[in-house]
C-alpha cells in the first residue's frame, strides 16, 4: 500500500543510517548470497545495500521511438516479401504478410507498441 507524503517525510535522511527490516523469499536470499560471494562482499546487509544502490543507479531504457518502430516494420516487410511464396496469389501474399507483422491473435492484445484503438479495427 502506498505511503502518504507525511509518512514518507518521517523517513527523510537525517544524516545517520536508518534501520530497515525486510522479508524476502528464500530463493531471493540465495541469489543475494551468490551475488555477494561472486563480488567478494562479506555481509549480506552490505550485499543488499550495494544491490539497491546499483538498482537505483540503472538508467531506464525508453521504449523505441516511432521512427525506430517504422524502420523495423519496413525491414520486416521487405524480408517477408523476399521470402514469400512466388506461386501464391498477390492477395494470399498480402494476407500472410499482414498476419506475420501483426503477430498471433492471442498476443496482439498484449502488445505495447499498438494503441487499443488500432486493435479494435
Amino acid at each position: 500500500m502506498p505511503r502518504s507524503k507525511t509518512e514518507l517525510d518521517k523517513h527523510k535522511p537525517s544524516g545517520k543510517p536508518a534501520d530497515l527490516t525486510l522479508r524476502l523469499a528464500a530463493e531471493l536470499v540465495d541469489r543475494i548470497d551468490a551475488w555477494a560471494s561472486a563480488h567478494d562482499v562479506g555481509a549480506r546487509a552490505d550485499a543488499v545495500r550495494r544491490l539497491v544502490e546499483l538498482g537505483l543507479d540503472v538508467k531506464v531504457r525508453h521504449a523505441a521511438s516511432a521512427r525506430q518502430r517504422d524502420r523495423a516494420a519496413t525491414l520486416a516487410g521487405r524480408q517477408i516479401d523476399q521470402m514469400a511464396d512466388a506461386s501464391a496469389t498477390t492477395q494470399d501474399r498480402a494476407d500472410r504478410k499482414q498476419r506475420l507483422t501483426e503477430g498471433p491473435s492471442m498476443v496482439r492484445a498484449e502488445r505495447r507498441d499498438r494503441s487499443k484503438k488500432l486493435e479494435a479495427k
